[in-house]
């Protein structure tokens, strides 16, 4: 099968080291392996300078331009440029669909773009929309109004109605997206995130190294690898970690990420007096991830939202280690409180307490890491997701 795995949104780079960028990368791979054939047209770009692999968000220049300006008229520009850049994207994708003639359009969904959709529809070619979130809802949630809200709910409709099949994260997006826009659910794929096992390459050399720099050869590390946001909660991590270390010396968190609240972060540190303790590495390059993993015992997703697939999740199971995640229905889809893993409520006593609970018990933390492994290396791969996603198009 021929298929044109398609990205519209002019920020979502291929090389990103976020969870979207592996998400892209991972997908258009697992097809390739399936056997299709697959072209990429990623109109966020597939190259970034090493410079650029930081995850954080605004730029100073933009924060102080965005500072002087209204956020009702900020964000309806940046809405404006969006549906301008999607008119650009039609005429790429027009292109390429008349180059390659695929078989199915696949769709990584972004607010306010329609291109694809479209060209599905007038090409007659079978559409599957990748939605990782309620887009419309999130974008006002997280950014603020915009002239165009209403506008962006309006063609997340005609996206869903318009594509094949819809590739959802979790069955908590599922069931709010077919409430909100009467959508049948036969027409969905369940496929969370996931992992490729042949992309967990690690060292136990560069690990021990890591250890020796880092001075936790001898420690018992609780970790967090990722982008840092608010909405990652690792000020809670901090704060229960903080608790539970005063008494006991063999503990050390170690933070692995960037991001916009690093510095805040930084600072709550210092404040408790926690240097010694809590170690944060600041960005890392993207293929020494899993030697920092390596490096941990405990791995922390302190919290997410109601609707995401935590990438990272998977990625600690890949590797073997306790997680702890939060006790929400995109986490629960995957994960059992207490046999694969510990589930908790956005709160520093629930964090404290399944910490407490793993470093104490040793059998608990080494049966659930061992659980979820087999789990996800059996379950949870791109390759079963790409083939969810096939068999829906060829079975009907």
């Amino acid at each position: 099968m021929k298929i044109l795995y398609y990205s519209s949104h002019p920020h979502l780079n291929l090389a990103s080291p976020a969870g979207y960028g592996t998400h892209i990368r991972e997908m258009i791979h697992a097809f390739g392996q399936l056997g299709h054939d697959v072209k990429p047209v990623i109109m966020g770009g597939t190259t970034i300078n090493e410079g650029d692999l930081s995850i954080k968000g605004r730029s100073p220049l933009k924060q102080m331009a965005a500072s002087m300006v209204p956020s009702f008229i900020w964000e309806t520009a940046k809405d404006h440029q969006l549906l301008k850049f999607d008119k650009y994207a039609a005429e790429i994708l027009e292109e390429e669909i008349q180059q390659f003639q695929p078989d199915l359009i696949y769709e990584r969904a972004a607010y306010l773009q329609t291109s694809g959709v479209e060209a599905a529809v007038k090409h007659r070619i079978q559409h599957v929309l990748e939605v990782n979130a309620p887009y419309a809802e999130e974008r006002v949630q997280m950014q603020g109004n915009s002239f165009y809200a209403g506008k962006g709910v309006e063609i997340e409709k005609k996206l869903l109605k318009g594509s094949t099949k819809i590739a959802v994260v979790s069955s908590a997006l599922q069931k709010h997206l077919s409430t909100t826009y009467h959508i049948e659910a036969d027409k969905f794929i369940l496929t969370p995130n996931a992992i490729n096992p042949a992309h967990i390459n690690y060292s136990l050399n560069r690990a021990s190294d890591i250890k020796e720099a880092l001075k936790i050869t001898h420690k018992t590390v609780i970790g967090f690898v990722g982008s840092i946001f608010p909405w990652h909660g690792i000020d809670l991590l901090i704060k229960a970690f903080k608790t539970i270390s005063a008494s006991d010396s063999s503990l050390h968190l170690l933070i692995v990420g960037d991001g916009e609240t690093l510095p805040l972060l930084k600072n709550l540190v210092q404040q408790e007096q926690l240097q010694d303790v809590i170690t944060f590495t600041g960005n890392i390059k993207h293929q020494d991830v899993f030697n920092y993993i390596a490096c941990m015992d405990i791995c922390v997703m302190p919290t997410s939202n109601w609707y995401g697939s935590p990438v990272k999740i998977f990625e600690y199971a890949a590797m073997g280690k306790a997680v702890i995640a939060p006790d929400n229905i995109p986490v629960k889809d995957v994960m059992h409180d207490q046999i694969t893993g510990l589930l908790i409520q956005p709160d520093v006593d629930s964090l404290k307490t399944a910490l407490n609970q793993f470093i104490e018990n040793k059998s608990l933390r080494e049966s659930c890491a061992h659980a979820f492994k087999r789990l996800v290396l059996t379950n949870y791969t791109w390759v079963k997701n790409a083939e969810k996603v096939i068999s829906s198009i060829t079975c009907g």
